[in-house]
């Protein structure tokens, strides 16, 4: 992140964060996708031109439509991977 940015302010407050895909169709046939964690400084790679972080990944999940269902599939460190499907 670019120094003195109001991202990089923000993530001094509260570092966490969570990343969400931009479905290509309408029909989320190629998923939906969210990866939730917390930013760690990454001080080896940050540097003048900006700071850099790690992703300490606490919970991920993909949504698709497959054959008219929705599929969930979740990751946390606490349930690890599940897959549900709901009509």
């Amino acid at each position: 992140m670019m120094p003195d940015s109001h991202k990089l302010a923000d993530v001094g407050r509260d570092p966490r964060v969570e990343l969400h895909s931009s479905p290509i169709e309408d029909d989320l046939s190629s998923g939906d996708a969210k990866l939730a964690g917390v930013l760690v400084a990454d001080a080896a790679t940050g540097g003048e031109e900006g700071a850099a972080f790690i992703l300490d990944v606490t919970k991920a999940s993909v949504v698709k439509v497959i054959d008219k269902q929705l599929e969930f599939t979740t990751w946390s460190p606490a349930d690890r991977l599940r897959v549900q499907y709901r009509t």
